[in-house]
């Protein structure tokens, strides 16, 4: 027999999905987002556009001879081909038999416990797959090696903000963030001068987060320090990586006990959750997936962290 899993339950599990996926995608909100609900199949490209480039300043009096509008360019916006050719997704299943030994009170809880542990381990899974981008053959401008983690403090955050001033990355209104793995941004939180709320304003104590330390936004990425290339973090603008989602579309959804579309609405992620069952295997599957694209923007908009 088929289990209870109806539509108005999985809406009430993407429901529950939205703040994990927040979490699990965060890190990916430094960059350039295309996140659309839009119908796409895997396979096809996203043009993702980057933020324009500062035009040239003239002298109206000198060189443009009072004449405003000779001096104007167009906008040089800069789009970026992304393909949708992955799509991570995770299915698990549970037989009738299984269901037969699990108390009917207790079944609702281990079915949300199972979704929040997918939708995480999908997070994960996608953040992963972007941040292998960042190696040095993608982002070549010189490395920006960082102190060892026991010195890491807000003084070498201000360090690393000084070397990117230096060549000009706080120009205009582009916002440029720092993600650091939890090592480094655990030694944040333990430095005194963040820890002292009259001083820094952070109420790192009560809450374990630090969400902006000098001019960066931060965020914290648990798996960076997995990555090979001795990554303490990275500071970056928008531009460096451009990314596509669109969720998975089934070509026949009246044969699914249930579909849902979730959306975060802060990072805008997009995935699908579809449930169905197989008499013939006398299971029940639930899965979560999404359409995944990404490529380098601007290799000269992100400078690795490195501890060597």
């Amino acid at each position: 027999m088929a289990n209870s899993l109806t539509a108005a339950y999985v809406d009430n599990l993407a429901k529950m999905a939205l703040p994990i996926l927040k979490q699990s995608l965060l890190p990916l909100s430094v960059f350039t987002t295309d996140y659309s609900s839009d119908a796409k199949e895997q396979g096809d490209t996203v043009k993702v556009t980057l933020m324009p480039s500062a035009n040239t300043i003239n002298d109206l009096q000198g060189g443009l001879s009072g004449d405003r509008e000779s001096g104007a360019t167009d906008t040089a916006l800069t789009s970026i081909d992304v393909k949708l050719d992955r799509q991570p997704i995770s299915v698990w299943a549970i037989s009738d038999e299984e269901i037969a030994l699990i108390a009917a009170g207790n079944y609702a809880g281990i079915k949300a416990e199972q979704m929040a542990t997918e939708i995480n381990n999908l997070g994960n899974n996608i953040a992963d797959q972007v941040t292998a981008l960042i190696t040095n053959a993608n982002f070549n401008s010189p490395a920006h090696k960082v102190t060892t983690v026991a010195n890491w403090d807000l003084d070498a955050v201000v360090d690393t903000r000084v070397t990117l001033a230096n060549a000009n990355w706080f120009t205009g209104a582009t916002k440029v963030s720092m993600v650091l793995n939890s090592d480094y941004h655990g030694a944040l939180s333990k430095d005194r001068a963040i820890q002292d709320i009259s001083a820094s304003g952070i109420d790192v104590v009560k809450t374990g987060i630090v969400e902006k330390v000098d001019r960066f936004p931060l965020v914290e990425y648990p798996n960076l320090g997995a990555q090979s290339e001795s990554l303490a973090g990275f500071a970056a603008k928008p531009s460096a990586i451009a990314i596509a989602m669109r969720p998975s579309i089934p070509q026949s959804p009246g044969r699914l006990d249930a579909f849902q579309i979730v959306r975060e609405p802060q990072t805008g992620a997009v995935i699908s959750i579809r449930s169905w069952y197989d008499q013939n295997k006398g299971k029940q599957f639930t899965s979560v997936e999404t359409l995944l694209g990404y490529a380098v923007g601007r290799s000269t908009e992100l400078m690795r962290l490195t501890t060597a």
